[in-house]
């Protein structure tokens, strides 16, 4: 728990800590989704896709955080800890998210682009 008995994440401190995380975390899963996504389509699908990454990384992250924190405040084991695990949710799931959301965006043109190169090879 938080100082003087105050509930975890009631501190200054571990918002201003949980929005570096979520600004630092989210553009990376975003990169990480444009290069995938460049190997794959070209290069204006990349962008589209690594920039809603982007925005539903940082979208997810106080969501995340505030997730991780209300459940680690319900398992014994790791009360004490709960601001570390809420931190640790900020820090990893949007880049999750962002990784996840570029990819699917990718995955869609490339299926997209499979779909009208297959038509084009049909007779007609």
């Amino acid at each position: 728990m938080a100082r003087n008995g105050a509930p975890p994440g009631s501190d200054a401190g571990f918002g201003q800590v949980g929005c570096l995380f979520i600004l630092v975390s989210a553009p990376i899963g975003a990169f990480v989704g444009f290069v995938i996504v460049l190997v794959a389509t070209d290069f204006g699908a990349a962008v589209g896709a690594a920039v809603t990454g982007l925005i539903a990384g940082w979208l997810s992250g106080g969501l995340a955080a505030w997730f991780g924190l209300r459940l680690a405040e319900r398992i014994s084991s790791l009360r004490d800890n709960a601001e570390n695990v809420g931190l640790g949710f900020a820090l990893v799931a949007p880049a999750i998210v962002a990784l996840a959301v570029a990819l699917l965006i990718g995955v869609s043109e490339v299926y997209g682009g499979l779909d009208r190169f297959l038509r084009s090879l049909s007779p007609q």
